[in-house]
């Protein structure tokens, strides 16, 4: 009977109530066994990225996943640099920003609290309305450069190296994000989100 494998096994984030030595060791002993595939991490710094890479003999952290879209991005640029100077893939998870990035929430409309609290501080009263007013100069310029401003947001994180990885609760919702993928929109306009992300106004 053929032994089962997992392609890529994530430590979800850093744990105070249990060492890194202890953890990444574990993880080795599996990937030496071949029971994972590849080791990844999620949410860890620079320092937490390179402690958890002292503890591994042989293997090497492959991945990190971040919070990272075009207005979540400040503490992550740091990482960023890091991983691609050693070859570790940046997964961007909420890179549409829990629905700002598709548009949703630009006209007042309530946000759940399932959304504002995973959302750090994007959706608190202080930060919104700036948002709002980024969101809106994004989706005009996703409407002048006749693309979807979904498109706009993944090939941002495209662009700057990493990979998007976006959630679904329906399966529309997939196909929708699938094809605003498949559009692929030039680099000026891109570049243009980035600064309106930013808060640039001219």
């Amino acid at each position: 009977m053929a032994r089962r494998a997992v392609d890529l096994y994530l430590v979800h984030g850093p744990d105070a109530r249990v060492p890194l030595a202890e953890t990444m060791g574990a993880l080795e002993a599996l990937w030496k066994e071949g029971r994972i595939g590849a080791i990844g991490v999620s949410n860890f710094s620079v320092e937490e990225m390179e402690e958890a890479a002292r503890h591994l003999s042989e293997a090497k952290i492959v991945v990190n996943q971040l919070r990272y879209n075009l207005f979540s991005r400040e503490d992550v640029d740091p990482v960023l640099d890091y991983c691609r100077s050693h070859g570790i893939l940046i997964e961007a998870y909420t890179p549409l920003a829990r629905g700002l990035l598709l548009g949703r929430y630009l006209e007042g409309e309530k946000v759940p609290r399932e959304v504002r609290d995973f959302a750090q501080r994007l959706f608190e009263p202080d930060v919104l309305p700036e948002m709002q007013a980024r969101g809106h100069a994004l989706r005009d310029l996703a409407s002048d450069a006749k693309v979807p401003l979904a498109s706009i947001a993944l090939h941002w994180i495209r662009k700057m190296g990493a990979v998007p990885v976006f959630g679904a609760s329906r399966p529309e919702q997939v196909d929708s994000i699938l094809a605003a993928w498949a559009v692929h929109p030039p680099d000026r306009v891109l570049d243009r989100a980035d600064r309106i992300a930013r808060g640039e106004r001219a």
